[in-house]
């Protein structure tokens, strides 16, 4: 990490991000947290760098502040982001321990891009209007963190759900090839199987039958 300082190519961008620390008993720097991770897990995925303090002209890493990388600190974090709905998140925490300082170092956050989102996070730093507070959507934008518009997550959610359409209907298909080569395999006739409607109204085949009775 000590490499990365004051370089350009590893400032902040859209899958980059740094923290110089996270209290997780902290309601702002829970939120703080939650916000960085659940916007990447909305985007690309990307990484998020607990322990480095970054420039805040270039935002390029300016020092390796480190932090408590031990399992206690790690369980935290991965409780604080029990506030994020859908849960859970695709998440890996990994400790880079400082081998003349052990049990602290840098924690290492991978978000995977997640095929659930839009996710949420409860803001629970403005309970001005609502004593729960807020669910909010974050989303990276490019090395900034913004939180997106009504419109912006209606869309996301139509994407949700016809990828999982698309998957659904990927599933039969499979099936019905996988069935149709066992037949060809054996040099048996392939009846038609019974059709049967979906929660969505759609006739599919239903292959049952060749499941209880293999080829």
């Amino acid at each position: 990490m000590i490499a990365l300082i004051g370089r350009e190519e590893a400032a902040e961008a859209a899958d980059l991000d740094y923290k110089e620390r996270v209290h997780a008993r902290n309601e702002e720097q829970k939120v703080e947290f939650c916000k960085g991770v659940v916007a990447m897990a909305n985007d690309r995925g990307g990484i998020l760098v607990i322990g480095v303090k970054e420039d805040g002209q270039r935002a390029v890493p300016e020092e390796v502040t480190k932090v408590d990388v031990g399992d206690s600190e790690q369980r935290r974090l991965r409780d604080v982001l029990l506030n994020v709905s859908p849960h859970p998140l695709q998440v890996d925490i990994l400790a880079v321990e400082d081998p003349d300082d052990p049990g602290h170092g840098v924690l290492l956050v991978l978000v995977e891009r997640s095929g659930l989102a839009p996710h949420a996070l409860l803001d629970t730093r403005d309970k001005t209007h609502h004593r729960d507070g807020w669910l909010r959507f974050p989303i990276r934008n490019g090395a900034a963190t913004c939180w997106m518009l009504e419109p912006e997550v209606a869309t996301r959610y139509r994407a949700r759900f016809a990828a999982g359409r698309s998957m659904h209907d990927r599933l039969r298909e499979v099936e019905a090839e996988c069935v149709a080569a066992y037949a060809e395999r054996d040099g048996s006739a392939l009846p038609d199987p019974p059709q049967e409607a979906d929660r969505f109204g759609v006739r599919i085949p239903d292959y049952g039958f060749y499941r209880t009775k293999p080829t």
